[in-house]
């Protein structure tokens, strides 16, 4: 785990990280808006829950707009059952859609791709009807499996300098209405994560029984967890400062898998990390008591922690093929 004490540093790092992202997310939308096609493909939604996966295909189109068709797919089999056509899916949304109950949750952009101001968040029952949820920019969520409580990112980018505002995070029930809002804390307000980023689902297992989990993120640093009680609508951090490359959250025991591999965003500098074969080393670390400890070490390879329950962590065998299966006490 990286020392909260060296800020100056820490700062540094972080805004060179952040120089290096915003580059390429330059490059990659200098491309979109050159070119403005989307060739025909699908964009597979995988579901950790139930036994299908969410497959949205679209023809060839331009800016990402235009007809596109949702199935579910079997995950055994592979068969396909068609859901819904719809005119204004964003397709390159990572996160465009959830299947829940029998239930789809879909995110419509009206106006275009490019028109993140008008998402709306939509559900559709197995009939084919559909009503609208929740409307605002930007938006991410993730929905209970029990079909009663959705949670919702979201965030406005200014016009004038196109900076993107803090992302508010809303609590509310399947019908659309909002239990609470959150906003997360400023850094230095009394909390044990050294800096705060922002909301982020991505990565983290948002549901377990009562509560919610949400990232505490700003690209690739992940400054702590968010847990919210959904009866109580309290919410707690646990500060960490780690980078979101190799790592699983068991929020069951509170325990966080996690390994000092660096990201590494050229093959120039993965070249250099293998022959130098860079020590690594895979931790355990206790959210509630913020202790932690190292359980494996290897030379320039991730490990891939996988929690199978509670206290059985999986990851990369360091000396040679295959997985290992470690009890964690």
């Amino acid at each position: 785990m990286k020392i909260p004490g060296a800020k100056i540093f820490a700062a540094r790092e972080r805004r060179f990280k952040n120089f290096f992202l915003c580059i390429w997310a330059f490059v990659g939308l200098l491309m979109i808006g050159c070119c403005g096609l989307l060739h025909a493909g699908e964009n597979i939604i995988k579901q950790p829950w139930g036994s299908v996966d969410v497959v949205i295909k679209y023809g060839t189109t331009l800016n990402g707009s235009g007809p596109a068709t949702v199935f579910l797919r079997d995950k055994k089999t592979g068969k396909e059952v068609k859901v819904l056509t719809l005119d204004d899916i964003y397709l390159r949304d990572y996160h465009a859609a959830e299947y829940r109950n029998r239930h789809l949750y879909i995110i419509r952009r009206l106006g275009g791709p490019h028109s993140a101001e008008n998402d709306q968040l939509w559900r559709y029952n197995k009939d084919g009807s559909g009503s609208r949820v929740w409307s605002g920019p930007n938006l991410d969520f993730r929905v209970r499996k029990d079909n009663r409580l959705i949670a919702v990112t979201s965030f406005h980018i200014q016009s004038s300098d196109h900076e993107s505002m803090p992302k508010r995070l809303l609590l509310m029930s399947s019908a659309g209405t909002v239990m609470k809002e959150y906003a997360a804390p400023e850094s230095g307000e009394g909390n044990s994560a050294p800096y705060h980023g922002d909301f982020e689902f991505n990565g983290c297992p948002p549901w377990t029984g009562r509560m919610l989990w949400v990232k505490d993120q700003e690209t690739v640093d992940i400054y702590g967890f968010f847990r919210i009680d959904t009866v109580t609508l309290k919410m707690k951090e646990y500060g960490v400062n780690v980078e979101d490359t190799d790592l699983d959250l068991n929020t069951h025991s509170l325990l966080l898998a996690y390994s000092d591999y660096p990201p590494i965003f050229d093959d120039i500098s993965q070249d250099e990390f293998d022959k130098a074969k860079t020590p690594v080393k895979l931790y355990i670390h206790n959210l509630a008591t913020g202790k932690e400890r190292v359980i494996a070490r290897s030379k320039a390879r991730k490990f891939d922690p996988v929690w199978i329950n509670a206290h059985t962590l999986e990851y990369n065998n360091p000396n040679g093929k295959g997985r290992i299966k470690k009890t964690i006490d």
